[in-house]
């Protein structure tokens, strides 16, 4: 096919093994041409933004694990610090 992007939507919602999905995209996808992202599914069956807030830094650091496993650099998700949870009380 001559396209920029396919989209590959092969994940459940709940699955402890998410991230080997990562790591068998890279058996056929070079990492600097590899993009993970949402299947969008922020709006479905009324999550929160709280779910969502959660949902998002999970992808992120999904993929810091995998980032890290190949040597590269990971992102910074600050949303994931201590001091950003929407569940500890000051």
């Amino acid at each position: 096919m001559n396209c920029d992007v396919i989209t590959f939507e092969s994940c459940s919602s709940g699955r402890a093994d998410d991230v080997d999905h990562i790591r068998g995209a890279l058996k056929h996808i070079p990492a600097e041409r590899l993009v993970i992202t949402s299947d969008c599914g922020m709006g479905r069956e009324g999550m929160s933004r709280r779910h969502a807030r959660y949902k998002i830094a999970s992808i992120v650091q999904g993929t810091n694990i995998v980032r890290k496993e190949l040597g590269l650099p990971e992102a910074e998700c600050r949303m994931a610090e201590g001091r950003y949870s929407l569940t500890v009380k000051e």
